[in-house]
């Protein structure tokens, strides 16, 4: 029997095999809106009871006869669910994981209509076995599942204060809502199919334009040739055919504590990507707050895991726009990567949050330097020195050194004799909507930059900044 759940923002379709309410195994689900104390202060008590009631809908819709859903004052939805066969065929804690992560993730992009409001809602999950699905009032606040979520933080901000923090959320919350609505309903379903149905979510438009993924090149120079790699960038697409950068809405997202659902979302098109084009190497940008290793990257290491030769041909560059939640858990989140084959990059070295103590921490096999060392550099002795400087030092900590920002010749030329062969910018190609690699001889795959590295370069040659 299909059910469906219509609302103003998205449709959610499911589509799954009923049964009686059995007697024996169970499962406990706990989810918690992370971002409900921040829409409480920022919406007050009406928007936020109408978001949780929004959510506690789509829940019940899903479960229907097959479990219990309860929501709570704070925030919170307990789920008992007694027929764990609605989660698909794989083995119980398989399916447990997949289901809370892609729910989690899939919810994060879908705007909750609260009124006037479009809300996206930021989620965090737990669940536990239950041996029996009899759970008396003790049992239930008992149950690991919630002392598990307990443990989960939220990656955003605190809730803040005052008006002019209750103004830049709503402003923020406006950005995450173009955002997500510019990403294409179909792209976003293969995004998250971990969630085994067999009528999968489905996403509504609200923006007038529509999300793409740009390649900018990273190639040699000087003793270096051909490309290293493609970066993959997002691009806004207006109704009249012109792109342009998101400005500020990632860091919109972050504030949010929604940036990991688009990381996901563009991690898996650039996977996707590889799969297809066998001959060429790509690089996808995380945000600091994705670095760490749990349930949302269950699938994508599942898929890296089974094709070893599309790990072994991506990048993820770590772009630290704000603090690094964790760096333990970050190094660990590397190490996992890296076992799977792929390469890591720290993003804009030498500014921010990008510094030394991360390139010990997380031993990447990339650093790329920050095109504001490279723009100073023409300005003054003392400026190019300093730039030298962090290139060497960027080489003593990391294999393969990339400097960004390569705009003329004249750049191309300081950064060659600072010892960075490998370069990027609009020097070397402008970020573009067409992948080159399917047509162009730069997408026959080449030597590997350095002995023990299965980085396959989009080249008939290598170099290095050393």
């Amino acid at each position: 029997m299909a059910t469906k759940s219509e609302e103003k923002g998205a449709s959610i379709h499911f589509l799954r095999p009923r049964a009686q309410r059995p007697d024996g195994l169970g499962v406990h689900f706990v989810l918690r809106i992370d971002n409900y104390p921040h829409i409480l202060r920022a919406y007050g008590s009406e928007v936020a009871r109408s978001a949780l009631g929004e959510l506690n809908r789509i829940l019940a819709d899903f479960f229907r006869d097959d479990g219990l859903v309860t929501p709570e004052p704070d925030g919170r939805l307990e789920i008992l669910l007694w027929n764990p066969a609605l989660l698909g065929k794989l083995p119980l804690e398989s399916a447990c994981e997949n289901w809370v992560h892609s729910f989690c993730a899939a919810i994060a992009m879908v705007p909750i209509e609260c009124g006037d409001e479009r809300l996206h809602l930021a989620l965090s999950g737990a669940w536990t076995k239950l041996e029996s699905i009899h759970l008396d009032v003790h049992d239930a606040l008992a149950s690991p599942a919630l002392h598990a979520l307990d443990r989960v933080r939220f990656s955003g901000e605190a809730p803040g204060h005052g008006d002019d923090w209750i103004a830049r959320y709503r402003r923020d919350m406006v950005a995450a809502a173009e955002l997500f609505g510019a990403i294409d309903a179909q792209e976003s379903v293969n995004a998250f199919a971990a969630i085994d149905s067999e009528e999968p979510l489905e996403f509504s438009h609200h923006s007038g334009r529509q999300l793409a993924l740009a390649w900018q090149p990273v190639r040699g120079a000087g003793d270096a040739t051909g490309v290293l790699y493609y970066e993959c960038l997002i691009r806004l697409i207006d109704s009249g055919g012109g792109s342009a950068p998101p400005d500020g809405l990632l860091e919109s997202l972050e504030r949010l504590g929604l940036v990991r659902a688009l990381d996901h979302y563009i991690l898996s098109a650039v996977i996707a990507e590889l799969e297809q084009h066998p001959d060429v190497t790509l690089a996808a940008n995380i945000s600091a707050q994705s670095a760490q290793f749990d349930g949302w990257w269950q699938d994508i290491e599942q898929r890296l895991a089974a094709d070893r030769s599309v790990a072994q041909r991506l990048v993820i560059e770590i772009t630290e726009t704000t603090v690094m939640p964790d760096i333990a858990a970050a190094a660990e989140f590397v190490s996992r990567m890296r076992s799977l084959g792929c390469m890591i990059a720290l993003d804009d070295f030498g500014t921010g949050f990008a510094s030394i103590r991360q390139l010990l921490a997380l031993k990447p096999d990339i650093a790329k330097i920050d095109r504001l060392f490279l723009a100073r550099a023409g300005l003054s002795r003392q400026d190019c020195a300093a730039f030298t400087h962090l290139v060497g030092l960027a080489d003593a900590l990391a294999p393969i050194v990339i400097v960004e920002g390569v705009e003329s010749d004249e750049q191309c030329q300081l950064a060659i004799e600072a010892g960075a062969m490998w370069q990027q910018g609009y020097h070397h190609g402008r970020p573009s909507l067409t992948r080159t690699w399917r047509w162009s001889p730069e997408g026959v795959a080449g030597a590997s930059l350095r002995g023990s590295s299965d980085l396959r370069v989009n080249s008939s040659a290598s170099g290095r900044s050393s």
